[in-house]
């Protein structure tokens, strides 16, 4: 299988373990097998073939998703887009600029940029007809038709699902200003392995790949870091204009660590024998991806919902299960955990009680 950084033909080849979930309300698909190849050359992770190629985001359901990527941070809910911006207005050094962000959902983020008076133009990229959220954002289809200069553009989750991720970004660095700041932000990986079940994304980008694929293209990346973003990797990119092209070269593999997911699995499963549990509701916690994998080995005639302390998400359905809030919790309920850090997992037990089982 050719890779799809640098078309180095050996590749090793992993199966991942069901369910295989798009990003769309986190709903389990139906396939066959979910492979995902690693480059022996570049170290590059990658999917050749999504199954769902693109189909999604076109689609009625995701253009009338209206969910926004939110962090329970300081004992307040904050949207991701507010987030980024306070950190890219610390690094913009000029007002008036022009701004592209690549996948720009409802367009949230450019809104800030116009409301704060830091955009000359904001526009926004996205294959997807959705309505946005200010009617000040010149809006794009097609890259090919964009006809302005940048000194700011966006990649958040967004270079992910393009198969042709050379001509994709040479078109957009053809349009660059000369001190353009380039702002990339996607997973970690290789820090949460669940996230390779994720089927309508092409590539799964460590560190080392992102960064030999922006040198390639002369953008030399430095890395950043953005509280209380702390499942993604943060990168701001300039162009380097004394090197010339560079090719990718080898450099030290990382690795998909299925044993550790399939361990918690194993886990996870390994409960449902207790007899404790016989006759206790069953929760997990979270509303995302990693909630959504593990819900595929839950005991379902045991299982009540799930648990989010997002205000904006309790009330509401993830995989047709209800989301509560953690104060439900009590005698009688027991609520899986993974993935959290030993911080939210002291929080989580001081002020709701010991009803957890982290995994």
């Amino acid at each position: 299988m050719k890779c799809l950084l640098c078309s180095f033909n050996e590749t090793n080849k992993y199966l991942i373990p069901d369910p295989s979930i798009t990003h769309l309300n986190f709903e389990h698909v139906n396939l066959i097998k979910n492979y995902v190849y690693e480059c022996k050359n570049c170290n590059h992770f990658f999917r050749y073939k999504t199954n769902l190629e693109g189909k999604i985001f076109k689609s009625k359901s995701y253009i009338d998703h209206k969910e926004q990527h939110c962090y329970f941070y300081q004992n307040k809910t904050i949207p991701q887009h507010e987030l980024q911006f306070k950190f890219l207005k610390s690094k913009i050094k000029k007002n008036k600029i022009n701004v592209l962000d690549f996948g720009c959902f409802d367009g949230k983020l450019l809104d800030l940029f116009l409301k704060n008076k830091l955009a000359e133009k904001a526009i926004g990229f996205d294959i997807a007809d959705r309505k946005l959220v200010n009617n000040k954002i010149i809006f794009y289809k097609d890259i090919k038709r964009i006809e302005y200069n940048f000194d700011l553009i966006i990649f958040s989750h967004s270079l992910i699902y393009e198969k042709k991720i050379f001509e994709v970004l040479k078109n957009l660095i053809s349009m660059a200003n000369e001190n353009c700041l380039f702002f990339i932000q996607i997973p970690k990986y290789f820090e949460r392995e669940v996230l390779f079940s994720l089927i309508d994304q092409y590539h799964f980008f460590n560190e080392k790949s992102l960064r030999f694929l922006f040198k390639s293209l002369d953008i030399i990346l430095s890395k950043h870091k953005i509280n209380p973003i702390n499942n993604d990797q943060v990168y701001l990119g300039r162009l380097n204009k004394k090197s010339k092209y560079k090719k990718l070269t080898k450099n030290s593999p990382n690795k998909i660590k299925l044993k550790k997911l399939n361990d918690k699995i194993m886990k996870l499963e390994s409960f449902f024998k207790i007899k404790d549990i016989e006759n206790k509701e069953l929760f997990i916690f979270g509303s995302t991806i990693v909630a959504s994998y593990f819900y595929y080995y839950i005991d379902k005639k045991k299982f009540t919902g799930f648990i989010d302390e997002n205000k904006i998400k309790v009330g509401s359905k993830l995989l047709n299960k209800p989301i509560f809030h953690p104060k439900v919790l009590g005698d009688g309920k027991i609520c899986f955990v993974f993935d959290v850090s030993s911080t939210l997992k002291k929080r989580l037990q001081k002020l709701y009680g010991n009803f957890f089982i982290f995994i």
